[in-house]
């Protein structure tokens, strides 16, 4: 065997390999897009197994085996305008066209292919380089619109389509001129390797190149939402986190609805930021909430005819959905939808999920934040009670001492002489004192029902000038004069 039989055996495996894994793929779960991509795979891997067998069997050169081959070949330029289709969407009439030219072409193939083989050939070249260029460049076109996974992905399509309408052009161009087609037969099957091997990065890349493709998209989205566990409002930060989401996947927009505890509602974020609430199990995304699984659905208003309206309106026509939970605790849904469907949605349902696990995260960070804040501040609080009692304790001292002092003075003087007169002076300072003994002791008890988060009650008319007079009275026993009259209210700038 030869190097380049090598390559040619290399590239025909490939070529039935990738048929087998794509086939593998719609069958489990079919959408118009598998079913297209099994088209393109199918013609030719159905080329190159018919080829090995007319081989076998000593058929090749039977009249009808280049016509049958040749319609087979030409199904892939129509198979990619159809993918054209469901990546990026066409007009009508393109569709209309391809498949009346394919039609056209495989009739006259038919008919034509022993008697005129160089003119089937020719347009058979004219049918590859226009229709498959088309496709080619329709796909490179859609890899620079989207984002992602999703635009590495069709960047290798679009490799390997234009690489493999260069292989099938080169090798006509070698049946159409023999004296140099020892040179292109070299270049047909160099390029056809090349293409096969884009074509499985594009339509069915391993696990390994998966992961280091997602590597960058979930890195992104870590450092753009890892500091909105500091924002102060939820808001804010579910606003700021669906943004975030929506770019991962290049969609129209995602939602985040939070769960209630308490109640079986999502709480969503209107277009003013405002919260709404609905039932958990409103929308595809509250069916993923419910059901605790994934879900994707193609046409949203025809899975929920309910909600028709509001999914035209945000132009949803296509929504994906999974649960944010974490160790059991249903914490809410992460929902992305878009105009049209995810060209991949095996590599969306995995970032999907891999998000909401990180909005999981996110939530319970925020939650934690916010604990941590309640904490410190009842340890703020904690620590002014336990300054407010000190100074109380120092302040219910003070008269406390005044009348007992004087209390003791009394009752001293009236040992000595029991028929002695009483002092008004003192009985008067000892009144003041226990009334400011008695002002003390309520204040601390308002404190004490404000604490408790109740409210204070005690309410009675009250002369503002007598309160500021007090105010200012205590200020100076502390060494802090304060001024009264205009010109202390002029010197504030609080008069005119």
């Amino acid at each position: 065997m030869t190097a380049l039989e090598l390559i040619s055996l290399v590239t025909q495996v490939l070529f039935t390999g990738l048929f087998v894994a794509v086939l593998w793929h719609a069958l489990r779960q079919p959408t118009r897009a598998r079913l297209d991509t099994v088209l393109l795979f199918g013609s030719i891997a159905l080329v190159v197994v018919l080829s090995r067998v007319l081989q076998l069997l000593s058929m090749s050169d039977a009249e009808w085996a280049g016509g049958l081959l040749l319609l087979f070949l030409n199904v892939g330029p129509y198979a990619m305008i159809r993918l054209v289709d469901d990546f990026s969407g066409t007009a009508r009439w393109v569709q209309i066209a391809g498949a009346a030219a394919f039609v056209l072409i495989a009739v006259l193939g038919l008919i034509s292919f022993r008697t005129a083989p160089v003119v089937i050939e020719v347009a058979s070249l004219v049918w590859f380089i226009a229709v498959g260029g088309y496709a080619a460049i329709a796909f490179a076109r859609s890899a620079r619109s989207s984002r992602g996974i999703t635009r590495r992905r069709m960047v290798a399509v679009a490799t390997g389509a234009g690489l493999f309408i260069v292989a099938i052009v080169v090798a006509f161009v070698g049946a159409l001129v023999p004296s140099v087609a020892g040179v292109l037969g070299v270049l047909t099957q160099l390029t056809a390797l090349a293409a096969v091997i884009a074509f499985f990065l594009g339509f069915a890349p391993p696990t390994w190149v998966r992961h280091a493709w997602r590597e960058p998209d979930l890195r992104r989205f870590l450092e753009r939402s890892i500091h909105l566990t500091g924002l102060a409002d939820d808001r804010e930060a579910i606003a700021e986190l669906q943004r975030a989401v929506a770019d991962a996947f290049g969609a129209s927009g995602s939602a985040i609805g939070i769960a209630d505890p308490q109640r079986p509602v999502l709480r969503h974020l209107d277009r003013d930021g405002e919260w709404v609430e609905y039932p958990n199990d409103a929308f595809i995304g509250g069916r993923a909430f419910t059901a605790q699984r994934r879900l994707v659905a193609m046409d949203a208003p025809g899975a929920d005819p309910d909600h028709a309206d509001v999914y035209a309106r945000t132009s949803a026509n296509t929504v994906i959905a999974a649960p944010v939970s974490a160790e059991g605790r249903r914490m809410g849904v992460l929902t992305v939808y878009a105009d049209r469907a995810p060209i991949f949605v095996e590599d969306d349902m995995w970032l999907l999920e891999l998000l909401a696990d990180q909005t999981a995260v996110l939530l319970e960070a925020r939650a934690l934040t916010t604990q941590a804040g309640e904490l410190r501040g009842r340890e703020e609080a904690a620590r002014l009670k336990e300054e407010f009692l000190s100074a109380a304790a120092h302040d219910l001292r003070t008269p406390l001492t005044v009348v007992l002092g004087q209390a003791e003075l009394i009752e001293r003087r009236l040992l000595r002489d029991p028929a002695a007169s009483i002092d008004p002076a003192g009985i008067s300072r000892m009144a003041r004192e226990a009334r400011h003994l008695r002002d003390l002791v309520s204040e601390l008890l308002d404190a004490q029902r404000l604490e408790q988060g109740l409210t204070v009650m005690d309410r009675a008319p009250a002369d503002l000038g007598a309160i500021v007079e007090t105010v200012r009275a205590r200020h100076v026993e502390h060494g802090v004069p304060l001024l009264r009259g205009r010109q202390a209210a002029r010197d504030a700038g609080l008069a005119g």
